[in-house]
């Protein structure tokens, strides 16, 4: 790594990265990190460039986990819907105390492409929920 900042762009909060990332694909280079906000890229396109990426997911994004024993079928081809696992959100979210953080080492988002990814789940404080509330009806 170089140490570089490359294509930095901080806008308001209030637009996505959708633009801006987009624009920035034609120069994904290998072991390169990439910053974005909300998955508002393209996750495939700098998995299969050997690129790194850090994003908050999106509220309705789904998270896997690889299913150990996948079903097959009679004739021992293997059922495609059963590679994976979705795991429940918001079930994993209740078992957090406030301020706690989880890390799902071996996870895959996306609900067609399934990249591989490590997920780190934080919920929030009280205070910081109501920060966050706060903040949100500022913008409306």
């Amino acid at each position: 790594m170089s140490g570089k900042f490359l294509h930095v762009y901080v806008g308001e909060g209030r637009k996505n990265d959708k633009t801006f990332g987009s624009t920035s694909l034609q120069t994904i280079r290998p072991k390169n990190l990439y910053i974005r906000d909300l998955g508002y890229f393209d996750l495939q396109n700098i998995h299969d460039k050997g690129a790194y990426y850090i994003s908050r997911l999106k509220l309705n994004s789904r998270i896997y986990r690889k299913n150990d024993k996948p079903e097959y079928f009679r004739n021992g081809t293997l059922k495609k819907g059963s590679l994976y696992i979705q795991l429940d959100m918001e079930e994993l979210m209740n078992q957090l105390s406030p301020g706690q953080t989880m890390e799902i080492s071996e996870a895959y988002i996306g609900q067609y492409q399934k990249l591989p990814a490590r997920v780190i789940i934080h919920r929030l404080t009280k205070e910081q929920t109501e920060k966050r509330w706060i903040e949100i009806s500022l913008f409306f």
